[in-house]
């Protein structure tokens, strides 16, 4: 499981879950006032435009649903593009903290009750005396337009 997964990490929380992604996915970080809205049709709630890219914007709910409006707590948009792919979207959240992880921490396979067709989550792990689930950019990409 470690060799699958970097050591560098961006959390990301919302709604008091903690989601870590590869900190080398990490674009940019940029505040919620410049997302600009999309068609009522689309299945993001805006998008933001970075160094020339557009990146859709999503929020997620606690229990990873997509949410259909851009919630109150949320002060900051996560930019994540995957190197092996042109994959881009945005992450709405209330903060972000980069880490290292020690080697005493390593990242577990999700539990039986925690996997699910489609999910977006890979693995967790103990930080600071909390959960923090685990995924990749491109999963989440698919999970959120509905490729996987």
């Amino acid at each position: 499981m470690t060799d699958e997964f970097s050591r560098q990490l961006t959390i990301m929380t919302f709604e008091n879950t903690r989601l870590a992604v590869p900190l080398s996915d990490v674009i940019s970080i940029e505040g919620t006032v410049d997302v600009q809205p999309l068609p009522s049709d689309s299945t993001a709630l805006g998008q933001l435009h970075y160094r020339g890219y557009h990146y859709p914007v999503y929020g997620l709910s606690s229990g990873f649903d997509k949410l259909s409006d851009i919630p109150e707590p949320s002060t900051v948009c996560v930019c994540l593009g995957a190197d092996e792919s042109s994959t881009r979207l945005a992450i709405l959240c209330e903060s972000v903290e980069s880490i290292n992880l020690d080697h005493s921490v390593v990242p577990q396979m999700l539990p039986d009750c925690m996997q699910a067709t489609g999910s977006p989550l890979r693995a967790l792990f103990q930080y600071n005396n909390q959960l923090v689930l685990v995924s990749k950019t491109d999963v989440l990409a698919n999970y959120l337009t509905g490729k996987e």
